[in-house]
């Protein structure tokens, strides 16, 4: 077997390991840092219907499909090294793959603040109504608040999955 192949797949391996466990993982983090000292975390299972939930779900519908990418991705440059499969059609498969795993976290990253903004759940001048990540500061007469929000374990692993699959498509095209 051609050691480029070899690596491409084991590369894919990796990359499917990565998106299977973004789905069990948490996507976005908001910790509220209290005035006495206290942490609340949010995971947003607690809240209602609204658009933010809306957006969450189809983040984990994407992933799903980044998963099934992945696979594809996987099948093509094992296919090709076992001569099963035109390279061609190996390059387009790996290419669909890269997409579907690269939709998730830019969904993500594209509608969740406009998604927090509608479901009006945060108000103030920062937030995650107004950046995909950041983090705020307030103070007043009985301390400082602080704020802070962004992607979680799962959209890196997401993102890393994706960008991943690049090497074995560079590597299928100068084979």
């Amino acid at each position: 077997m051609n050691k480029k192949l070899l690596i491409g797949i084991l590369l894919a391996v990796v990359s499917l390991v990565l998106m299977g466990i973004s789905l069990a993982t948490p996507w976005y983090n908001h910790v509220e840092y209290e005035i006495d000292g206290e942490t609340e975390s949010t995971d947003y299972d607690d809240l209602e219907d609204n658009k933010v939930v809306d957006t969450f779900q189809t983040t984990q519908t994407m992933a799903i499909l980044g998963v099934v990418g992945t696979i594809l991705a996987l099948l093509g440059v094992a296919l090709v090294a076992m001569k099963k499969l035109g390279k061609k059609i190996a390059i387009i498969l790996v290419l669909v793959g890269l997409i579907l795993a690269i939709i998730a976290p830019l969904y993500l990253m594209a509608t969740l603040p406009g998604a927090f903004k509608e479901a009006g759940e945060i108000a103030g001048e920062k937030g995650p109504h107004k950046s995909f990540s950041g983090s705020s500061k307030e103070g007043g007469e009985e301390g400082e608040y602080k704020n802070s929000w962004g992607p979680a374990t799962a959209w890196y692993l997401a993102l890393v999955a994706a960008l991943l699959l690049i090497i074995p498509l560079i590597l299928l095209l100068i084979y």
